[in-house]
């Protein structure tokens, strides 16, 4: 399944398009970002180690919300590496971080294309 999504409008160049095709197979949830249009206007993050890092959300990453039987999971996936995950008992209540193996992240550039691909478990 491929989505359209908006990336953040005051913080994004005018002409990006975002799009994210998810896949499960088992427990792991496929994401990959595709990222097109001016995309080397963007400041991209440092490559850093794939550590669990709080507030991703106030620079580059890319975000998934993924429904649960009590709530919700919150998926913050940075180009450096870097990752946040969080399980919500509603909308932005009963935050707790989310137990998990640290995602496999890559990206890949390409002129006016960025790609992010991750696994979650």
């Amino acid at each position: 399944m491929r989505l359209p999504l908006i990336p953040h409008p005051t913080s994004s160049p005018a002409g990006l398009t975002l799009e994210v095709a998810a896949r499960r197979a088992g427990r792991v949830l496929s994401l990959e970002y595709v990222l097109a249009g001016p995309v080397e206007m963007l400041r991209w993050p440092q490559g850093a180690e794939r550590v669990r890092t709080d507030d991703l959300w106030r620079a580059t990453c890319f975000e998934a919300f993924v429904r649960t039987a009590d709530g919700y999971v919150e998926y913050n996936l940075s180009p450096s590496g870097a990752w946040a995950a969080y399980r919500f008992d509603g909308y932005r209540e009963g935050m707790k971080a989310l137990e998990m193996s640290a995602p496999f992240i890559v990206t890949r550039t390409a002129p006016g294309r960025f790609v992010l691909t991750a696994d979650v478990t």
